[in-house]
């Protein structure tokens, strides 16, 4: 389990609850892999996040939010998740850029539903949401190379 990627400690713990093995069995599983570096949340919380927000371009929001319910803790979420209002911007452009060439013979405004609601899914704040999705359903989509 440990060596296809990182895990944390409370998926470690769910999957060898659901082998049967007892609370106290896995209690001293879990702390022997800490002790020897082979599981930290924080480490896992870190892949993730980078992960998350490169391949399927998700916002810190959805990142706290999916790092959470697998039982990394808020503080840990929130460091790993934590991303500038700039660069979180700039995820948020790319991934609608990404989308926005699927969608030519849409009218600027169905642009702006289907981005606006792309983005929000993913976890973008508010304001990069309505910003973007404007800023990429004003203009005719282009394919890559044109000028």
């Amino acid at each position: 389990m440990l060596t296809a990627r990182e895990r944390s400690e409370a998926e470690v713990r769910r999957a060898l609850s659901k082998r049967g093995y007892d609370p106290d069995t896995i209690a001293v599983v879990v702390q022997e892999f800490i002790s020897k570096n082979l599981l930290s949340d924080a480490r896992f919380a870190e892949a993730f996040a980078e992960e998350a927000a490169q391949r399927r371009g998700y916002g810190a929001a959805a990142i706290r939010f999916k790092l959470r319910g697998k039982g990394v803790s808020p503080e840990l979420a929130a460091r790993a998740a934590a991303v500038s209002p700039e660069d979180e911007e700039e995820r948020a452009r790319e991934l609608a850029a990404k989308k926005v060439r699927a969608m030519t013979a849409l009218s600027p405004d169905v642009r702006y539903r289907r981005l606006a609601g792309a983005l929000a899914r993913r976890g973008y704040p508010a304001d990069i949401v309505s910003r973007v999705a404007a800023d990429l359903s004003r203009h005719e989509p282009r394919a890559p190379g044109d000028e």
